[in-house]
């Protein structure tokens, strides 16, 4: 589909303020005669948006055990909390669909590349998400974090690449630039996770008093699963941050 397409049927009002909420660059409408991004910002921004419209897929079909098991037992608060997550999962996939739309139509208008890649501004964690002092490379990886991080990249090579051996990598090219960038989107990343863990929150109590032991232990996976994705960022930045601090040192 073309992205006017997806704008015909509203996809655009819900892809604006998604796009905000995370702190992404928002695209403009397939109609711009401006486009303030270069192609090969464009590029990543399909690329990514490629990767999490399979993993949202993937992530909707999670719950199709619980859609299954909750209408066969006829529980009407789970199969409501199922159905609501599904179709929110679906809606992501459709919005990064849209993305992907915009990418391909708005890049023969894309401005040209800089000379220069601009160096995103280095700002310090703060609130949530400092990093506390108990959080060392050590620490995590004594909790495991190390080998849930080599499963998660096993994960996402094989979904952005198949089994073709290629391997995906969390900063494709180390440089200041890319690790700035890819500390920020750790904050992103985990603050997601948290409230996805919180959004399954519902289904794991309901699955644990009406479904099956099966789908209990299943529900609960899905929920572990959201809480060691949102470590594993937290444990990408304890990583990241004391080379990023001596850059901020620099700057200062």
């Amino acid at each position: 589909m073309r992205a006017d397409q997806f704008e015909a049927l509203g996809l655009r009002a819900l892809y604006v303020p998604m796009a905000r909420i995370v702190r992404e660059t928002v695209l403009p409408a397939s109609a711009a005669t401006e486009v303030p991004l270069s192609q090969k910002e464009l590029a990543e921004v399909a690329e990514g948006s490629h990767y999490f419209a399979k993993a949202n897929v993937a992530r909707a079909a999670c719950y199709l055990p619980h859609l299954i098991a909750f209408a066969w037992i006829r529980s009407l608060p789970g199969l409501c909390v199922a159905v609501g997550l599904i179709f929110f999962h679906a809606l992501i996939v459709l919005i990064d669909l849209y993305k992907q739309a915009l990418c391909r139509d708005l890049s023969p208008r894309a401005r040209p590349a800089p000379l220069e890649e601009a160096v995103p501004k280095l700002r310090s964690p703060k609130g949530f998400f400092t990093v506390l002092p108990f959080e060392t490379e050590a620490f995590y990886r004594w909790i495991g974090l190390e080998y849930f991080r080599r499963f998660v990249k096993w994960v996402m090579s094989t979904i952005s690449y198949g089994f073709s051996g290629k391997q995906f990598e969390y900063i494709a090219k180390p440089n200041r630039t890319a690790t700035i960038a890819f500390e920020q989107s750790t904050r992103v990343s985990e603050a997601v996770h948290w409230l996805s863990a919180v959004s399954v929150l519902p289904l794991v109590v309901l699955s644990w008093i009406h479904a099956p032991l099966g789908i209990a232990l299943w529900s609960t996976f899905i929920i572990w699963g959201d809480l060691m994705l949102a470590l594993l960022q937290r444990y990408h930045r304890t990583r990241a941050w004391p080379l990023l601090k001596r850059l901020l040192k620099r700057a200062e």
